[in-house]
């Protein structure tokens, strides 16, 4: 069975379903009986989870900042265009 340092090292390949079959069945056996990292990898899935959700709302982005982040781009653009002269 594996130990608990070594499931906690492949917590985010279970997650992300990227385990061999064998690993798959050890980390299943090892969750089915160690509620600890039971507890690990459900909290890393909801960590994820909330990470994928916000990444996927569509949030605006604020009209000041995209202006200030297009007026840093241009100067860089002309420091650099400048530079090469």
């Amino acid at each position: 069975m594996l130990k608990c340092r070594e499931v906690t090292a492949l917590a985010s390949d279970w997650l992300d379903g990227d385990l061999t079959t064998a690993q798959k069945l050890k980390v299943r056996l090892h969750l089915m009986m160690c509620r600890h990292c039971r507890n690990l990898v459900d909290g890393l899935a909801t960590t994820e989870r909330i990470i994928r959700d916000r990444l996927d709302a569509e949030l605006p982005i604020p009209a000041e900042l995209q202006q200030r982040t297009t007026e840093a781009i241009e100067a860089r653009l002309r420091t650099d265009q400048s530079g090469r002269n």
